[in-house]
């Protein structure tokens, strides 16, 4: 009896040992970010010890930074079996439901944000989201839902950064085909504000071609091509000086077609019809439309010079002084843009 004893016990040392050894690799496949090799190590520990709670912490740890959060606090809970005093697991396991409850009012103010269709939930959401990820870096369908809020922000800045992470979640893959479905649909809309219309409309028959009742998709590629055609017969009838028909048509596209956070065509098709107005000599509505442009991108070369002329030929004081101030804003440009080549 002593000698099977003897055995059990040098038996339960060497799987503890081993347990050990299985979740210090672990911990160095999650040191050089290889995620599911440190889950499968966690996991021999467990099985070689199934007390040895480390294993079980470590687990919830890959877990959360993969944003699967009932996974998660199950893995925890398993450990607080063995150990249930462990105050640092009790109090990881509890900011774990703190990020499920955070992101699921993001998703919230995300679906109010669609209905009242203000920012003010979607920065809201973008708050929430980036204090989940801050623990769950890998979990992408908060990623999802971080490009989600990006897009609807809309800004310049925030466009740039939501193309940045579309390009990287696809690197990445989406688990789902729905959830990948969302992404090129986001993407698109990332290529819409940035004036890309083709490559949007690309995007969004890609969504069609596997999912050809995509209410969504079909939408916004049929508001896409409505833009699309009604801005090359406008820009048509510019070629052919038939100015008159050009206004019609810009001003059909920004007043009915194209939303105003699409800021980039927006600030196109106002200098464009801008640039018909000057061909017609009317130059408060050219410089007002110039305007226009000015307002909804700051660094819009082309419509200051065109603003400045119109104002020189609109005479007075005032209009010359707004020249002046133009030209010396392009000129302060041009000299930022050698200090930065």
């Amino acid at each position: 009896i002593c000698d099977n004893e003897e055995e059990e016990n040098n038996n339960n040392v060497e799987k503890s040992v081993l347990a050990s050894y299985y979740s210090n690799r672990a911990a160095s496949h999650l040191q050089i970010l290889q995620y599911q090799e440190a889950l499968d190590d966690c996991q021999k520990a467990i099985q070689e010890d199934p007390t040895f709670v480390k294993a079980y912490f470590r687990q919830a740890k890959v877990f959360t930074i993969l944003g699967r959060l009932p996974e998660a606090l199950k893995a925890y809970s398993m450990g607080l079996v063995h150990d249930p005093n462990h105050a640092t697991a009790i109090k990881d396991r509890q900011h774990v439901e703190t990020l499920q409850k955070r992101f699921a009012l993001a998703c919230e103010l995300l679906l109010n944000n669609k209905k009242k269709k203000t920012n003010q939930q979607a920065r809201q959401a973008l708050l929430q989201i980036d204090a989940v990820l801050k623990d769950c870096p890998m979990w992408r369908e908060a990623l999802l839902k971080r490009l989600d809020c990006l897009v609807r922000l809309a800004t310049p800045t925030r466009t740039q950064e939501a193309y940045a992470l579309s390009t990287k979640l696809m690197r990445l893959g989406m688990p789902s085909s729905a959830l990948n479905d969302e992404l090129i649909l986001l993407r698109s809309k990332c290529l819409f504000q940035q004036g890309a219309l083709d490559d949007a409309m690309k995007h969004l028959r890609q969504v069609l071609s596997g999912d050809p009742d995509n209410k969504a998709a079909m939408t916004f590629l049929k508001q896409i091509r409505n833009l699309k055609k009604t801005k090359e017969q406008a820009d048509t009838h510019y070629r052919s000086k038939q100015f008159k028909e050009a206004i019609e048509q810009y001003t059909a596209a920004i007043i009915e077609l194209c939303p105003d956070d699409i800021v980039s065509v927006r600030s196109k098709l106002y200098f464009n019809r801008a640039a018909c107005h000057n061909g017609l000599r009317q130059h408060d509505e050219c410089i007002a439309d110039c305007t226009s442009a000015i307002d909804l991108d700051k660094d819009y070369t082309k419509a200051y010079h065109r603003r400045a002329a119109s104002n020189l030929l609109v005479g007075g004081k005032a209009a010359c002084q707004s020249a002046v101030n133009d030209y010396e804003h392009l000129l302060q440009q041009c000299g930022e843009d050698e200090e930065r080549d």
